[in-house]
């Protein structure tokens, strides 16, 4: 009787597993189980051997491009992640090399076609023939000066309407602030008559030969006032009948 219980008990291992497994110790074959080495006959006698510190003739258990990670009855080899990181980033730095390099070109480009673009309205609207013009006449280089585009926006915020001081059928005149504090009026044209060019640039030369420093002593007196008349008259005429271009000022 005892016999047979032995012999159910037995049939029913077979049954539910050929190979009992506790703790990495392998019952059926009397060891530990792959992976594990010590004593299957203590409790906890097997331990997990780390496949990562072994060698394997003169490699080690995974290959050099990869990263041994030790588990519980083996291991697994990862590839490296370095070589991909390294490409990531030295991609991302040459597109951002890229899209800079991109980005300077094109602003100097347009930067450059701006100043070509001041240049030829610049000879085109007469501004070599006035520099002739301001240093072939003596006394007039330290006199007159010749203000950027940039300037008069900035002594006129950008030409604002605030500082509109009148209007006309040739433009507009503005009040300008310059660095120095000094007020200036900036006339801003319409329109450019190339037919007339000559006699712009005349009258800008000499009706620069009359302006002078304002000062608070100025006393207007009867005397001066009349002065300033005939002066003005004196002028006029000038402007009409004397000078190498004549110009008619229609504005006075």
């Amino acid at each position: 009787m005892v016999t047979d219980a032995v012999k159910q008990v037995y049939e029913m291992m077979l049954r539910l597993n050929s190979n009992i497994t506790i703790f990495g110790t392998n019952y059926a074959n009397c060891g530990c189980n792959r992976g594990y080495t010590g004593n299957p006959y203590l409790y906890n006698g097997c331990t997990d051997v780390n496949e990562c510190l072994l060698r394997y003739g003169n490699d080690g258990y995974c290959s050099r491009s990869q990263t041994c990670i030790n588990e519980p009855g083996g291991a697994d080899c990862v590839a490296d992640k370095t070589v991909a990181i390294m490409i990531g980033v030295g991609a991302g730095f040459g597109v951002l090399v890229l899209v800079g390099g991109i980005w300077y070109l094109r602003k100097f480009l347009k930067k450059r076609r701006k100043t070509q673009r001041k240049r030829k309205f610049f000879k085109r609207n007469g501004g070599l023939l006035l520099e002739q013009q301001l240093n072939t006449r003596e006394g007039n280089v330290d006199k007159t000066r010749l203000f950027s585009s940039k300037e008069l926006e900035k002594a006129t915020e950008n030409f604002s309407e605030n500082r509109i001081l009148g209007q006309g059928g040739q433009g507009t005149v503005y009040k300008g602030m310059l660095v120095d504090g000094k007020t200036v009026a900036v006339k801003k044209s319409k329109a450019v008559d190339e037919d007339r060019l000559e006699e712009f640039i005349n009258e800008v030369v000499i009706l620069s030969q009359h302006i002078h420093e304002e000062s608070d002593d100025y006393t207007m007196i009867w005397g001066v006032r009349l002065r300033i008349a005939v002066d003005i008259a004196g002028a006029l005429s000038y402007l009409h009948s004397a000078a190498s271009s004549p110009i008619y000022h229609r504005d006075v």
